[in-house]
């Protein structure tokens, strides 16, 4: 079994003030980079960091419910991270144009800055670059560059307005 299957048990490594809620798992693969602090996860929330890659949280990271995170090359997060309920962040996507769809994949980066909020239900990407203080709205879906203290949402989600206008 591995060490990050018990956390909630052991906090192998993590800040003092982390809790991984109940049913809730982080699976790495051997040959795989995770630098963290301390997080805050909730109830059936699960981390896959796999071979090769590399996933990097600062510390105050808060991840709520049902949050899926799937590393195949790098996802980077900054400090104070909110994260809602239902959230997936993948950095990778299927080949579509492989003959073998399933296990073909085509990698990109993730980049989340400090002090940002992403609402309930959001996908974010391969190719996501979401800069410092930025808010994504509920059920949005991210793919691409969000500006330092912007607010997006809608599928594509598209610039709404600055938090600070």
């Amino acid at each position: 079994m591995n060490i990050f299957d018990k956390l909630r048990s052991v906090r192998y490594g993590f800040g003092t003030k982390s809790n991984i809620g109940k049913k809730s798992c982080i699976k790495k693969d051997k040959k795989s980079t995770f630098i963290h602090s301390t997080i805050q996860m909730r109830e059936y929330c699960k981390i896959v960091i796999r071979k090769n890659s590399k996933l990097s949280m600062g510390s105050n990271i808060f991840f709520n419910r049902n949050t899926f995170i799937t590393c195949q090359n790098s996802i980077t997060m900054g400090n104070n991270v909110i994260i809602g309920p239902n959230v997936v962040i993948v950095d990778h996507n299927h080949d579509y144009k492989s003959d073998n769809m399933a296990n073909s994949f085509i990698k990109g980066e993730v980049f989340i800055g400090n002090n940002v909020w992403i609402g309930a239900n959001c996908t974010i990407l391969p190719g996501a670059h979401i800069e410092d203080g930025a808010i994504i709205g509920a059920n949005s879906t991210i793919s691409k560059k969000v500006g330092a203290n912007e607010i997006w949402g809608g599928v594509p989600a598209k610039f709404i307005k600055n938090r600070f206008e």
